[in-house]
């Protein structure tokens, strides 16, 4: 194997092992913010463009259902 090929290999070895702790903490994110958006009331909802119905709709969202995103 030649010197080239190992440090390529050694270069992109750090970043794949970070890619699922990344997605985790995106799905963790995604979740707390879900779990606040159900915890505002009718008025504050009302100000973001959301009626509550798309609020509860949108907290009921289980943690994996993330919209996809490169990484």
């Amino acid at each position: 194997m030649s010197t080239q090929s190992l440090t390529s290999d050694v270069a992109c070895t750090p970043r794949a092992s970070r890619a699922p702790f990344a997605r985790l903490m995106t799905m963790l994110g995604i979740h707390r913010e879900r779990r606040a958006l159900r915890n505002l009331d009718a008025a504050l909802l009302k100000d973001i463009g959301i009626t509550p119905d798309q609020a509860r709709l949108e907290s009921a969202r289980p943690i994996w259902d993330t919209p996809v995103r490169p990484f």
